[in-house]
């Protein structure tokens, strides 16, 4: 009897251990993979109707499947999952191990409207995010001027820059 209850007890203990090694998997979730450091700064070359977003990642170790940045004029959006997020508010940017800073140009916006936004992160199966930042675009009619480059002696300033008016009638 006894025997036959030691044999049961050793089948048992061999059939756990069996399922709980053969329900790992390598999928990249390791539980060790830590979360990327990540930022977003203000946009550059802010237009009424384009933005360059900047963001900065430093990847930790972390095995990134993909990074890029939110955006949508809802705050509440950008904290929703992202496989719920359409092409227009998720812009990926790229995959692997970034370091450092990033950017994307996001054209087709809408003048003088608030957006929200922060970079993205997957790693494994964790979605980590940035703070929410906001900007708000140019009003139509307002000139959009970029100043891209000076140079400045003791007697004169040279800038180099671009302008636009957004179809604006320039003269009221």
């Amino acid at each position: 009897m006894k025997i036959k209850q030691y044999l049961t007890m050793g089948l048992l203990t061999c059939m756990a251990l069996v399922l709980s090694v053969s329900s790992c998997s390598e999928d990249g979730t390791d539980p060790n993979n830590l979360l990327p450091y990540m930022s977003a700064y203000y946009p550059e070359s802010l237009t009424s109707t384009s933005a360059l977003l900047m963001g900065n990642m430093e990847s930790n170790g972390s095995k990134i499947q993909e990074y890029g940045f939110l955006l949508s004029t809802t705050e509440s959006e950008l904290l929703q999952s992202l496989d719920k997020l359409g092409d227009n508010i998720k812009h990926k940017v790229g995959q692997g191990h970034p370091t450092g800073d990033f950017s994307l140009e996001v054209n087709g916006l809408t003048h003088n409207t608030t957006y929200h936004y922060c970079v993205y992160a997957i790693a494994g199966r964790t979605i980590a995010r940035s703070d929410i930042y906001e900007f708000t675009t140019n009003a139509i009619g307002l000139p959009d001027l970029n100043i891209y480059d000076t140079s400045l002696t003791e007697s004169t300033i040279q800038l180099t820059c671009s302008f636009y008016d957004g179809g604006a009638d320039l003269n009221s």
